[in-house]
């Protein structure tokens, strides 16, 4: 089993998430954080070692995973969970939830919340990778290539909803294997 970076209490404790919010759910979703978004910011190499360390980090790879990837990983797992709050999959429907003391947020609530959380998220993981290129030394596994078909860091973790390189139309070839940089992070 993978180790797991932080559990429902962090969650509870350091996010927006409501201590009556079922446990199980938000687990589910830090294993989706973490698979989706930690392990893109970290790399496949990083991502590894600091799995393979869980829970006994020292050093650099505490400071690392203490004060930097904890909080990102707690705001990417409120953004996959929002959408999961209000409703419900069963085998019979896709039902929204409600009580009798509120009402389930509309469609355009939710879409601005989540890129509000998104927001911070991408602020967090930005930040992960800073301090990684910053202490260079003290993380070379951001910086090894193993091979070509690794998991590669993020060169950013801000989205901006709009691609301007790489677009293939309809039919048209996917570009050749060899132009992939051995070395995108290095300055």
């Amino acid at each position: 089993m993978q180790a797991q970076l932080i559990n429902t209490e962090y969650m509870y404790i350091y996010t927006i998430v409501d201590d009556n919010v079922d446990a199980n759910l938000i687990t589910k979703q830090i294993w989706k954080a973490q698979d989706l978004n930690i392990q893109s910011t970290l790399g496949e190499n990083l991502y590894t070692k600091i799995m393979n360390d869980c829970p006994n980090f020292v050093g650099p790879y505490r400071t690392l995973v203490k004060n930097y990837i904890q909080p990102a990983l707690a705001e990417w797992t409120v953004y996959h969970l929002l959408p999961f709050i209000n409703f419900k999959l069963t085998n019979k429907a896709v039902s929204t939830k409600s009580s009798d003391n509120s009402q389930p947020s509309t469609i355009d609530d939710l879409k601005w919340l989540q890129a509000q959380v998104r927001n911070n998220a991408e602020f967090y993981s930005e930040r992960i990778r800073d301090y990684i290129k910053n202490n260079q030394s003290d993380f070379p596994e951001f910086f090894v290539r193993n091979n070509v078909w690794e998991i590669r860091p993020n060169k950013t973790n801000y989205f901006s909803g709009i691609h301007t390189r790489g677009y293939r139309s309809g039919n048209a070839p996917f570009p050749p294997l060899n132009n992939i940089d051995n070395c995108d992070f290095c300055d």
